[in-house]
């Protein structure tokens, strides 16, 4: 058999068959000579075995193929091409009587190692039957074998690490294992031994500068290694170690040492390549996955983000969705209110017009008929028809301005009973009308932080809608006190019809009356205007009231601004 050898420009040489071990590689004395830098001396044997011619692969990660393959170990047939690096090497002549092909070749491809580790496993139980050989000698394989099986079930990087230095325990007996890890301050192991030895750290470092497996027969006689003060003081006798690759870059360094003899052996060195070709791609498995699991949570987050923010847009519209109900709710109320003053104010304003209108016609008419009483009695009629009218407009004005926020308060230090005095003037002339008693009690030198104009206008409006619930004969008690230094209060107390508990409150809405109130007449703002200007003051209004006994308004304000 002939191996024709072809490099660089198509030179080439042949080399012949004779039947014994045939070293290719870049030594000097390789029977192949290649001129492929490797970072060993010889790159792979050829050799004669049971079942045929082999060739073995001593340099896996510059990788051997036969026919365009990746091999670790391959038997050899006519017109096979070997090629290693940029040379090619054509196997031709005869020989066939060491070809069976009844054994099925043994390769690793790196492209499929599920594949591969069934193939492996396969052939030794085939070799088994048809030699009935004891290949359990040849832990190299079994190596293989064993480190895809635990690698199947790998869960995460760590296991994956955990996994691997397990089977290369089992593998490399007598031997000390080491998974290096790159960090800040160089290679650490990623599970150290905090009293064991140190591995040789410049050792492992070259292995992952080089993206290569490398071998020391000797480090303390490797002149690469000699220097390493970790393998002097640890006494490291031999060492090998595969970088684990991943995106060009050294993902760990997977380092094995013996602090005695023997040496490791090429095989060993090829092998644990191999392991670390496997592992950079397990890893790379891991990590996708890992990727796939941190999106998949990211998306469960995201989803669930997304339902509560659906929930929250759900309950916004849903209050949102009320609100508007409700408004809309009181702006029918407000409207049909509304619809309510204008023909309250159409009444009462129709009325002054007839009095005016009426008298103003007689008057015209008859003038210089009239004596003097009735001339007046005309006038008086008139004057009090213009005022009902210019008090109705007042309070549509204020109503007006309080809505729209733009009354302001101008506070002074005001006496209560001169307050009183210069708001009931008007009150005073309504109770005289209906012959109703108005009292006044309220200690002299009592003071207020108050707007004089508006807080009378309160006070006002509350004792002119006692008056027009109180029948003659009545009284109304108006009083003021200071229940405590913070605090001055009003109370407007009367003897009237009272109102029903359950028409308390609306009041003091726009534009609402009781049933009462809309017997009686009127805008029904009055009640609503001095709650909000007392409220302006900071204070509140409330009431009491019994139906039959009579009703009782209590203005609160603090005593200072």
């Amino acid at each position: 058999m002939e191996f024709i050898v072809h490099e660089k420009s198509g030179e080439h040489s042949s080399v012949a068959w004779a039947g014994k071990q045939l070293i290719i590689g870049r030594r000097e004395d390789a029977d192949i000579r290649l001129e492929e830098p490797t970072m060993s001396g010889i790159h792979a044997k050829i050799f004669a075995g049971v079942d045929g011619i082999r060739i073995r692969d001593l340099n896996s990660l510059n990788g051997t193929q036969i026919n365009g393959s990746k091999i670790v170990e391959s038997r050899l047939r006519s017109g096979d091409q070997i090629k290693i690096g940029r040379a090619t090497i054509v196997v031709s002549g005869s020989g066939a009587d060491f070809f069976d092909d009844s054994t099925e070749e043994v390769s690793v491809t790196g492209e499929d190692w599920r594949q591969s580790a069934q193939t492996l496993k396969i052939h030794l139980d085939e070799l088994r039957q048809a030699y009935g050989a004891n290949l359990d000698e040849d832990h190299h394989i079994l190596l293989l074998r064993n480190l895809f099986e635990a690698l199947q079930s790998a869960g995460d990087r760590k296991d994956v690490l955990l996994k691997v230095r397990s089977v290369l325990q089992r593998a490399f007996r007598e031997a000390r294992i080491f998974i290096l890890q790159p960090d800040s301050s160089g290679w650490r192991d990623f599970e150290p031994d905090a009293e064991g030895l140190a591995p040789s750290m410049t050792f492992a470092a070259e292995a992952a500068r080089t993206s290569s497996a490398i071998l020391s027969s000797s480090l303390t006689e490797d002149q690469r290694f000699s220097g390493s003060e970790s393998a002097r003081i640890s006494g490291i006798a031999t060492a090998i170690a595969a970088p684990v690759i991943g995106d060009g870059e050294p993902l760990a360094v997977l380092y094995v040492d013996r602090l005695r003899m023997p040496p490791f052996s090429r095989r060993d060195l090829n092998i644990l390549g191999i392991a670390a070709n496997h592992v950079s791609a397990v890893l790379e498995n891991v990590a996708r996955i890992e990727d796939l699991r941190r999106t998949n949570q990211e998306l469960m987050e995201a989803r669930e983000r997304l339902a509560e923010l659906n929930r929250d847009l759900e309950r916004l519209v849903e209050e949102r969705t009320t609100e508007i109900r409700r408004q809309a709710d009181q702006i029918g109320l407000l409207a049909e209110a509304k619809d309510e003053l204008l023909g309250i104010a159409a009444h009462d304003i129709r009325g002054p017009l007839t009095v005016i209108q009426g008298t103003s016609e007689l008057l015209r008419m008859k003038a210089h008929n009239l004596d003097q009483d009735t001339l007046k009695r005309s006038l008086d009629l008139m004057h009090g028809a213009c005022r009902g009218l210019g008090n109705l407009l007042s309070e549509l004005l204020d109503a007006k301005a309080i809505e729209t926020g733009k009354i302001t308060l101008e506070r002074r230090r005001s006496n209560v009973g001169s307050l009183f005095e210069d708001a009931l003037p008007v009150a005073r002339l309504a109770a005289e009308d209906k012959d109703v008693d108005l009292l006044i009690e309220i200690d002299d030198d009592l003071e207020i932080d108050a707007d004089p104009r508006r807080l009378g206008q309160a006070i006002t409006n509350l004792v002119l809608n006692a008056v027009k619930f109180s029948g003659p004969g009545g009284r109304i008690v108006l009083r003021g006190s200071a229940p405590s230094p913070r605090e001055t209060r009003i109370e407007v107390e009367d003897e009237g019809v009272g109102i029903p508990e359950d028409e308390l409150e609306g009041i003091f809405g726009t534009f609402e009356q009781g049933k009462a109130g809309r017997a009686a007449g009127g805008s029904g703002l009055g009640l609503m205007i001095a709650r909000r200007l007392v409220e302006l003051h900071g204070g509140t209004l409330s009431v009491t009231s019994e139906v039959g006994v009579g009703t009782c308004f209590v203005l609160s304000v603090p005593a200072s601004s």
